[in-house]
């Protein structure tokens, strides 16, 4: 600005709280195109307190709080990652307009969600919603994500003054240590997140027709972990067919097309982590499915005295046992 009649007024407001005994110094020279060059001036130190508490602040892992730069909303610092099933604390701060934290205020109660569809938000350590500390203006959230991908975090007030909600930045979330395996037959879709680890049901099969599954190594929340086990060994509790038998099971996943089962009714695959350098050794995926009778192509004569043994292809008639013997002239039942 331009000095009329020796003086001119500056409109100065800071940003980042610097309160006393500190503060900040106000400055003044002239500039280099001035056709005085003055002394410089110095101000005295101006202590500088939060303002008004205006809004919330949400920090994750390895953030820092940068208190007035707006620009960044106050925050600054690698997001460290969030491994699926983990405790990851959350920091909720109350700050002025410009990120200042400001505990000289009515604490409000906070409800942190996150956009993780799978996890309990009301499980989160430390309680949720929980009032901000009065001495800090802040609170920590042991927020337990459980899926995945790249989430993020949303704190709101539910009760006390409304001060204007925060989104963090986005987190991701990596999976956890492998736990077990899980199988996943036609019909179904891999559903991580969750325990079971599967949605939708499994379709029938038809006997003597084979049909391929996936099976997968995942955390305990069947996220998909990308790891080998070596044999994995498919088999079913179908007593008459043949078993698909080890595999190598690299990259976390792998597909299996042999699975035939003979026996009409309900059948379980079952799938075993043998790998004997493998530690620890991951639960076994166990699943059920229909299998239904073939159509129709030959006729079974039964006799008195044999059984029929349905699936069992060894049995040239398939029935067990051996005819009982009958008398001339009397009449018996086939």
């Amino acid at each position: 600005q331009t000095l009329s009649a020796g003086t001119t007024i500056f409109q100065v407001a800071f940003a980042k709280a610097n309160p006393g005994p500190s503060g900040w110094i106000v400055t003044a020279s002239t500039t280099a195109g001035s056709a005085t060059s003055l002394a410089t001036g110095v101000s005295a130190t101006i202590p500088v307190n939060p303002g008004a508490a205006a809004k919330l602040q949400v920090l994750v892992p390895n953030q820092i709080s940068v208190p007035g730069n707006v620009a960044i909303k106050g925050r600054s610092g690698a997001v460290v990652n969030a491994v699926a099933g983990l405790t990851y604390n959350v920091t909720v701060n109350l700050t002025d307009a410009f990120y200042n934290v400001q505990p000289n205020a009515a604490m409000p109660s906070v409800h942190l969600v996150s956009s993780d569809p799978n996890d309990t938000e009301s499980s989160y350590i430390g309680g949720n919603p929980q009032s901000l500390n009065p001495a800090t203006g802040s609170a920590t959230f042991g927020a337990i994500l459980v899926t995945s991908g790249t989430w993020n975090f949303t704190a709101s007030t539910t009760s006390g003054a409304a001060y204007q909600s925060d989104v963090s930045t986005n987190v991701t979330v990596v999976p956890g240590a492998p736990t077990k395996l899980l199988t996943i037959l036609p019909g179904q879709s891999i559903f991580a997140g969750t325990l079971a680890g599967y949605s939708g049901q499994a379709n029938p099969q038809t006997a003597g027709t084979a049909f391929t599954a996936s099976i997968y190594v995942t955390d305990q929340y069947s996220n998909i972990v990308s790891t080998g086990r070596n044999p994995v060994f498919v088999h079913t509790d179908d007593p008459y067919d043949t078993d698909p038998g080890n595999f190598n099971l690299t990259g976390g996943t792998l597909s299996v097309n042999n699975i035939n089962p003979f026996l009409a009714g309900v059948t379980t695959l079952i799938a075993d982590d043998e790998n004997a350098s493998g530690s620890p050794i991951l639960t076994s995926a166990v699943s059920t499915f229909t299998v239904l009778a073939a159509a129709a192509s030959k006729i079974q004569l039964v006799l008195p005295g044999e059984t029929p043994v349905p699936g069992n292809l060894s049995l040239p008639r398939g029935v067990s046992s051996t005819p009982s013997t009958e008398l001339a002239g009397n009449a018996f039942s086939v």
